[in-house]
């Protein structure tokens, strides 16, 4: 993947809306992954950089919602879970930096309720096992 440098993503920071059976879930504040300038980093997406819970605006919310509700339409199946990371874009305004529908990274330890849904989605999904 390739993106353009936005100052926003090393502050404050992505921000990734974690949503579990469509429906909002909880958030994290996470730093860049990259350092600017410092080159070539191996396996940089092993050393993430979590600021914990985070509290989205509405103009977030709705964003990744909407984000969602496009991803829906192409493919229509249920969604057991997604997370959509944005950041603030040159003009203030929440830009989607990347959709993630098969992340293992939800921070569901963060939020134990979220872990408790995501498991009975995935359950109702699987026939009730």
């Amino acid at each position: 993947m390739v993106q353009e440098h936005l100052a926003a993503v090393e502050a404050p920071g992505e921000l990734s809306l974690i949503f579990v059976d469509s429906h909002f879930s909880h958030a994290i504040r996470k730093g860049p992954l990259l350092d600017l300038g410092a080159g070539v980093r191996s396996r940089p997406w092993e050393r993430p950089r979590f600021f914990g819970l985070a509290v989205p605006s509405a103009a977030y919310l709705t964003v990744a919602e909407a984000t969602l509700n496009a991803v829906q339409r192409r493919f229509p199946d249920r969604l057991a879970y997604a997370r959509v990371d944005l950041v603030d874009g040159p003009s203030g305004d929440p830009l989607v930096l990347e959709v993630e529908l098969i992340d293992p990274v939800l921070s569901l330890t963060l939020v134990p309720t979220a872990s408790e849904r995501l498991a009975a989605v995935v359950a109702e999904q699987a026939g009730g096992l």
